[in-house]
């Protein structure tokens, strides 16, 4: 039968802004993260994705660190 498995979703809670302040807490690099729909080396700043997560920033009362 195999091993049973555990499926985690640690974030799935949280806010946006929760987000961002979580990964604060955690000293995570949030200038190397983004999920830009577009792709490239830099987010776009426009698309669904990129909207998202700079309202999350501002309610969180941070500056975007990937723009």
């Amino acid at each position: 039968m195999g091993r049973p498995i555990a499926l985690k979703t640690p974030l799935v809670d949280l806010t946006k802004a929760g987000i961002v302040q979580l990964g604060l807490e955690v000293d995570a690099p949030l200038a190397l993260t983004w999920s830009c729909y577009r792709g490239g080396p830099r987010p776009c700043g426009t698309c669904d994705a990129c909207v998202l997560r700079a309202k999350g920033f501002a309610e969180a009362g941070i500056a975007d660190p990937a723009v």
